[in-house]
């Protein structure tokens, strides 16, 4: 829960904010702003402001917002497919293999959309690796 109510500016900013309130769970206190539109490195809110965006959405929009390449990118993309999982193979996902591979001089690469999955793949590795060569063993993993 928050602990003190947010100094929003406006009437439709308090409104989105009242709403994010009903509907999504507090897990972390919000930033009294809500944006609407971004381009390149630059945010506006709700009411016209404007913003840098010193985050790059936490690292995600490393292009900034609506990039031309990247938006014609997702387009095509969108065009064809959305997602599919890594139980399947297509032709994107191959071709990306192959020049990851050849840019980084390593043999393999794993596709993973977070840290957590991160982390179960290199186990998942490791496991196959030892099993591989004759060697069996236990994951043993620790907090703090």
């Amino acid at each position: 829960m928050l602990e003190q109510p947010l100094k929003l500016k406006t009437d439709k900013s308090q409104a989105l904010h009242h709403q994010d309130r009903e509907a999504y769970l507090p897990t972390f206190r919000r930033m009294p702003i809500a944006f609407s539109k971004g381009k390149g490195c630059t945010l506006w809110d709700v009411d016209g402001n404007k913003y840098l965006d010193a985050l790059s959405g936490i690292a995600v929009n490393s292009l900034g917002h609506a990039h031309p390449a990247v938006t014609s990118a997702i387009t095509r993309a969108a065009e064809n497919l959305i997602h599919v999982s890594n139980f399947f193979v297509t032709e994107q996902q191959v071709g990306l293999s192959g020049r990851l591979t050849k840019a980084s001089g390593l043999e393999h690469v794993f596709f993973a959309n977070s840290g957590t999955e991160s982390f179960e793949g290199a186990i998942k590795i490791a496991r196959k690796y030892a099993w591989k060569n004759g060697r069996g063993g236990t994951i043993i993993s620790m907090h703090n």
